[in-house]
């Protein structure tokens, strides 16, 4: 063997990870206004989720999938407000949603991949759209997430005296500009 040949040592196992997931939507617009113009809605987010790890062994010291199941489900009511329109069309739109999400999904604390987190969340958001031109937008979508603790933390968290297990705090964001390349007709 040459001196930079890699050498790459044999396994018995291989390791292979599967994971699908299905996140049906449901969303009703009311045309009432209830809050400064704004339109109630709710919009709904029901995951379910299908996991398989698999190291071609049956040691338990790997990380465990819980299998398939129903994952976290999200509950958002939400106020939309019309466009404010301009002689060429919107100018803008907006919308602030109050997502909730229930600790509803598969959960075992045996198990360190689950569909469920066993913990309640909060992720209210703003969204809004400036309508630059009648061809060029830039929007936003603003959230702030917080998350309530687990008290039943993994195996692994415990082994390590854990009781419970919280994560953190975020505001995270997303940007986006879009430019109308081809004309609608």
């Amino acid at each position: 063997k040459e001196a930079d040949d890699e050498i790459v040592p044999a396994t018995a196992a291989q390791t292979a990870c599967d994971a699908a997931m299905t996140l049906p939507q449901f969303i009703y617009q009311s045309n009432r206004d209830i809050f400064l113009g704004g339109k109630w809605g709710l919009d709904v987010i029901i995951p379910v989720v299908a996991l398989d790890l698999d190291y071609g062994t049956s040691l338990s010291a790997f990380p465990q999938d819980n299998g398939s199941g129903l994952g976290d489900i999200l509950i958002g009511p939400y106020l939309q407000w019309d466009p404010i329109m301009g002689k060429n069309g919107p100018i803008f739109m907006h919308r602030i949603e109050f997502q909730m999400i229930f600790p509803t999904g598969e959960y075992s604390q045996n198990k360190e991949l689950n569909p469920g987190s066993n913990f309640f969340s909060f992720n209210p958001y703003w969204a809004g759209t400036l309508f630059i031109s009648p061809k060029l937008t830039a929007s936003t979508r603003i959230h702030y997430l917080w998350n309530r603790r687990n008290n039943e933390p993994g195996r692994k968290y415990r082994a390590m005296g854990a009781h419970d297990t919280q994560a953190g705090q975020s505001v995270h964001a997303n940007f986006t500009m879009a430019y109308e390349i081809i004309e609608k007709r």
